[in-house]
């Protein structure tokens, strides 16, 4: 039916009698603006239907139809079926056939706009008698009808206030989409015969202005992020010039992956959301765990985690474990991450100790526990291995130092093993008891008074580090080198019993000297008090360790700052005794019980308590002094560590004098030696460069100690390793006396030839 031949139709029922409404659907817009332009005379009157809306509603049909029902003049009813193409084609047909049975005074037209479809009603009676009027062919467009957030209302120019105004811009406005400022959703709608589309949240308008990032997942991050997103990145411009701006270009963002820790946070979830969208380059470990990550927290999980499904013996498990390493140091992970990791770690077993790094406390005591757990699964040096790349720090606790007595190298060594490893073993105790009997350290060595009596104290400082034993030499001689420190090291004996109170001599001898001493009780108060964590009667496991590594860090570190200063010359480090702890895990009382109860944790006790020579004790000053692992009846069980008695970890000190290091002896392995030849028939063998003539240098691998012998050239080494049978690359550290003057130099194993490849 053509437009005109309706509008003759129209004004056929205006003339007519009829007291029902008049039904004509519009093809569009200009059909709509031609019938106004038409009827718009006399006592015509064209209403919208938006005018029976409350603010950002739909029209209330009862006003509507008690409101028309009622007028006497002639009534034009538009954008009546918009509202109702809103809520689906069965609200359309219904409200339309029940309009088409009122009742008005004088005329109405209501006009449909582009419904011909869904007003095909079955009962044919309405058209045949020209109630309903159709149109057969439309050739118009529903637009997509936006829905936009009030919040988000600004970043839309042309927009509508409000659902109620959708007639007055679907009708009378031409246009492909329309954006309503609403607090209704599209989910209000869910029959529409409109195209809704949603801009209820920030991520929704984000990726409408800068559609490349409709990358990223809407779960990525919570609206208050996307809305701060959508802040920054419209402050910029665009998305790349922010992340140009921000974080130094997408081509860096692995680089500077450590800026995030010092980021605020919402900064911090951009940078990962840059990282997502544009890949982390020469980071493959960090391009997994982004991948499959949605959130920083999940990230950071992820990169603890992940390398959980790697076998430790596959052929890139340290590549992998290097760069997470780096990515943990780099970042500021959350503890409770740390300690669900440490769970999954510890299920492991053995193996667990090789997914943890040094970069957490969690981590650190997790190692000391596992190593504990499974210490028949090591031996020294395979422990000391792998601590290099767990915990560099306990391996250097670990290392081997050379006290220039056969005596003490042995027992040290192994009693700094022991005590790692949570365990008195069988080789250990009967050396423990048999120095109980011979007690050879006081032929061994000297006391610290006729040492300290020979040092040179002008231009000193001192520091009185109590309890430290020489177990640590190894540890403190590594921290100097670290630190381009000099320091020449002397162990004496102190007096028994060792207790302070019968080893402060030398107080007075610095005093008279005009030297400073600081006296460092922290490690002493460690070994006595502990912490809850610490203590015996809550964990059998040795983790105080690493709190007395870090206390001797923090004196070495102490020690650096006052070198730094002119006037200080060289600093001295003594004690007053060292401690045991494997008299604490003996867990083993003699059977005379002492008078005075809770002293010195039953290492020692006055001779008037007890009348006969107990076994394994010494007479000193008064006191009996227990050599071997028990402990006196009644006295008080130490925590941590105890003191008081007679073994050589009690009676052994330091006498450290650290200075500024003057110019590094230069050390390198000679070029035709950074690949050898080894086989079994033929032993691997280096040459070293030391560019001074020495007589003690030695060179240390994987805990074997090889002697650097003097060649017919000058200052060439030559290092002879026998039991080095098969190809690899090997790291060697390099020492005179037990100065490092080298550390992490590396050499190639080769393979003799094919012949003897069945070898290897």
């Amino acid at each position: 039916m053509e437009l005109n031949e309706i509008k003759e139709k129209i004004r056929h029922y205006l003339d007519s009698s009829r007291q029902t409404p008049l039904v004509v659907d519009v093809a569009d817009v200009s059909e709509m603006i031609s019938l106004e332009m038409e009827f718009s005379t006399g006592s015509n009157v064209f209403v919208d239907a938006y005018i029976y809306c409350a603010q950002d509603s739909l029209p209330q049909m009862d006003k509507l139809q008690d409101d028309l029902a009622y007028r006497t003049n002639n009534v034009f009813l538009t954008g009546l079926s918009t509202f109702l193409l809103l809520e689906g084609e069965d609200k359309l047909r219904k409200v339309i056939r029940s309009l088409l049975d009122m009742e008005v005074n004088g005329k109405l037209v209501i006009l449909t706009f582009q419904c011909s479809p869904m007003l095909q009603f079955k009962d044919r009676r309405l058209a045949d008698a020209g109630r309903i009027i159709l149109r057969d062919n439309i050739s118009g467009r529903l637009p997509i009808v936006y829905f936009v957030a009030p919040k988000l209302s600004d970043n839309v120019e042309a927009r509508y206030v409000g659902i109620h105004t959708l007639s007055q811009t679907v009708e009378k406005d031409e246009k492909d989409a329309i954006y309503i400022e609403t607090d209704k959703s599209k989910d209000d709608f869910p029959n529409s015969l409109f195209s809704i589309r949603q801009y209820s949240s920030a991520y929704d308008m984000l990726i409408r202005k800068y559609t490349y990032l409709h990358l990223l997942e809407s779960d990525f991050g919570t609206e208050e992020q996307w809305e701060y997103l959508l802040s920054v990145v419209d402050k910029s411009g665009n998305w790349l010039k922010y992340v140009d701006e921000e974080f130094g270009g997408t081509a860096y963002l692995g680089q500077n992956i450590g800026r995030m820790k010092s980021m605020p946070e919402n900064q911090r979830w951009t940078y990962f959301l840059a990282m997502k969208l544009h890949g982390v380059k020469s980071k493959p470990y960090l391009s997994q765990v982004l991948a499959l990550s949605h959130s920083i927290a999940e990230l950071y999980g992820r990169i603890y985690s992940h390398l959980l499904g790697t076998d430790v013996k596959s052929k890139g498990f340290m590549s992998q474990y290097d760069e997470r390493k780096e990515l943990i140091e780099s970042l500021d992970i959350p503890v409770a991450i740390v300690s669900d990791f440490c769970k999954q770690a510890e299920s492991k077993g053995k193996d667990g100790i090789w997914y943890l790094t040094d970069c957490t406390q969690q981590e650190k005591e997790l190692a000391i526990t596992l190593i504990a757990e499974n210490a028949e699964s090591y031996n020294r040096k395979s422990l000391e291995t792998t601590l290099k790349v767990v915990f560099p720090q306990l391996a250097s606790y670990l290392a081997i130092y050379d006290y220039a007595n056969t005596l003490l190298n042995s027992y040290f060594c192994e009693y700094s093993y022991n005590k790692v490893t949570n365990q008195i073993l069988p080789e250990f105790r009967q050396m423990v008891e048999e120095q109980a009997v011979k007690r050879d350290y006081n032929l061994i060595l000297q006391p610290r008074s006729l040492i300290l009596s020979k040092q040179d104290l002008t231009h000193s400082k001192a520091y009185f580090v109590d309890a430290l034993g020489i177990e640590f030499l190894s540890y403190i001689r590594d921290l100097c080198y670290e630190r381009d420190l000099d320091c020449d090291i002397s162990v004496a004996r102190c007096n028994l019993p060792s207790i302070t109170s019968k080893n402060k001599e030398f107080v007075e001898n610095f005093a008279n000297a005009f030297v400073q001493l600081v006296n460092v009780k922290a490690l002493d108060d460690l070994k006595h008090e502990g912490t809850s964590a610490y203590n015996y009667e809550h964990t059998k496991m040795p983790i105080h360790l690493i709190a007395e590594l870090n206390i001797i860090d923090k004196v070495i570190s102490s020690v650096e700052n006052d070198l730094a200063h002119e006037e200080i010359e060289k600093v001295m480090i003594v004690s007053d005794h060292g401690a045991s702890r494997l008299a604490v895990i003996n867990e083993k009382e003699n059977k005379w019980e002492v008078a005075e109860k809770g002293q010195h944790s039953g290492r020692c006790c006055p001779i008037s308590d007890i009348r006969e020579k107990p076994d394994y004790a010494t007479e000193e000053d008064g006191f009996w002094c227990l050599a071997n692992y028990d402990r006196f009846k009644g006295g008080r069980r130490a925590q941590v560590e105890v003191h008081g008695g007679a073994t050589l970890e009690e009676v052994a000190v330091p006498i450290i004098v650290i200075r500024k290091a003057g110019d590094k002896v230069k050390c390198y392995i000679i070029d035709d030696y950074k690949s050898v030849t080894v086989s079994f028939k033929k032993n691997a063998y280096i040459q070293i460069f030391i560019g001074k003539k020495v007589d003690d240098a030695k060179v240390v691998l994987n805990g074997n100690t090889y002697e650097a012998k003097a060649t017919d050239k000058r200052y060439i080494y030559q290092v002879d390793m026998p039991d080095i049978k098969k190809k690899g690359t090997y790291t060697i550290d390099v020492y005179i006396g037990n100065s490092k003057i080298a550390q992490g130099l590396i050499f190639e194993a080769k393979s003799a030839g094919a012949s003897e490849n069945k070898y290897f």
